[in-house]
């Protein structure tokens, strides 16, 4: 893969980070020659679908009012 800015060969590497918090990127490109980085999107389908989901926000509000009602 080639840098956009500069043309150079960019370097992938792991995303040590990934799985972990909000880390949904297992690889990821950098330029050596001018520090661009890239994440690299999902190669399948498979592996799109893999990524952690963000969970539904609920408010404190709604979350009481389903505790008192019984619902969860």
């Amino acid at each position: 893969m080639r840098c956009p800015r500069c043309r150079a060969e960019m370097m992938r590497w792991r995303n040590s980070f990934y799985g972990v918090g909000l880390a949904v990127h297992e690889f990821a490109y950098d330029c050596p020659e001018c520090g661009y980085l890239q994440f690299a999107p999902p190669t399948s389908e498979e592996e799109a679908e893999d990524q952690p989901q963000a969970p539904e926000h609920r408010s404190g509000l709604s979350r009481v009012l389903q505790l008192i009602g019984g619902r969860r």
